[in-house]
């Protein structure tokens, strides 16, 4: 068995993102003997795969390493989480409309025309300021994503002709709500000029995976492996969660889902003397955790490890900004 020392002397350690591609490259290289032995850490690209998120891999993971028979050690990390693309809604427009009576020679129903033109005028006036939200957020996160520029003008030349006309006819009712509605216009133009060059902010998700969802990804894997009997692996799972998100107090934190996915895998995977599903009594970003790692895999690396080996994993520092 090969020490830490000679380890870290022959082995060239490579890195490769969990985002699907990442995984994809990795196996490509596992396919053309480059790669010696794999170290899967963050196998988040299944969850992806199979859930729906932004990194998935396609359902040929793991064939690669199976077809070569290379040591393989298998964790779990991640899996409490995908990652989905989300748009946040921009709002509806509501034009300011006012139908015209023509009341004739009597004027019995002023008072009451009256009334129903002062409720028009304030839900008109509440229709204008609701752009107020995005601008705020405009000026916020410095981006004009959330107010689109035909939006604004539209916003801008409904509220310029409606006052024009309330100026002709004399039309206090319809001049009001309309002249503010012009004049929010015009701010929000302004706002467009000055941050339409910047990008937009991309923003994902972190949606929490459920129990039935991590029952299939266990299932995957295993399926994966109990199909290639004569590979030589070591699944390690963390009792204590599975990312940095799946702690006490963090918003992925659900002991029962992380209890159900170790129990699936002692269930499904197919043990023998050197393919063993271990379970350690850490958290995965704990030190003592990806130490037990790096001896497992020193375990089943054969005396004559050549090249390289190939460390598919997301560092730490990573995995916190997920």
């Amino acid at each position: 068995m090969l020490s830490k020392k000679d380890w870290q002397k022959k082995a060239a350690r490579l890195v490769f993102h969990a985002i699907g591609v990442g995984g994809r490259a990795m196996e490509n290289l596992v396919r053309e003997g480059r790669i010696q032995g794999v170290l899967d850490i963050t196998t988040t690209e299944v969850a992806d795969f199979l859930v729906g998120g932004i990194g998935p891999r396609d359902s040929s993971r793991f064939d690669a390493i199976m077809e070569k028979n290379i040591p393989f050690v298998l964790t779990v990390g991640a899996w409490d989480m995908v990652l989905l693309t989300a748009k946040l809604p921009i709002g509806l427009h509501y034009a300011n409309k006012r139908r015209s009576y023509d009341r004739g020679e009597e004027d019995v129903g002023d008072v009451r025309i009256d009334v129903v033109g002062f409720i028009c005028d304030c839900s008109g006036m509440l229709a204008y300021a609701s752009p107020l939200a995005a601008m705020k957020t405009v000026i916020t996160t410095k981006s004009v994503e959330f107010m689109p520029f035909l939006l604004t003008f539209s916003t801008l030349l409904n509220g310029g002709f409606w006052t024009l006309y309330a100026l002709l006819a004399k039309d206090f009712l319809v001049g009001v709500p309309n002249g503010i509605g012009f004049l929010l216009g015009i701010a929000q133009l302004i706002l467009y000029g000055i941050f339409h060059r910047y990008r937009p902010l991309k923003r994902n998700s972190i949606v929490r995976t459920t129990v039935d969802e991590n029952k299939k990804f266990a299932g995957f894997i295993a399926d994966k492996l109990n199909k290639s009997p004569s590979s030589k692996f070591r699944v390690c799972l963390p009792q204590k969660d599975v990312s940095a998100y799946d702690a006490p107090g963090k918003p992925c934190y659900d002991p029962q889902t992380t209890s159900t996915l170790i129990n699936e895998f002692q269930r499904l995977v197919q043990i023998k003397a050197d393919r063993q599903v271990k379970v350690y009594p850490y958290h995965i970003n704990d030190p003592e955790f990806l130490n037990a790692l790096a001896d497992t895999f020193l375990e089943i690396s054969p005396m004559h490890l050549k090249d390289s080996l190939g460390h598919h994993t997301l560092i730490g520092s990573l995995l916190n900004k997920l």
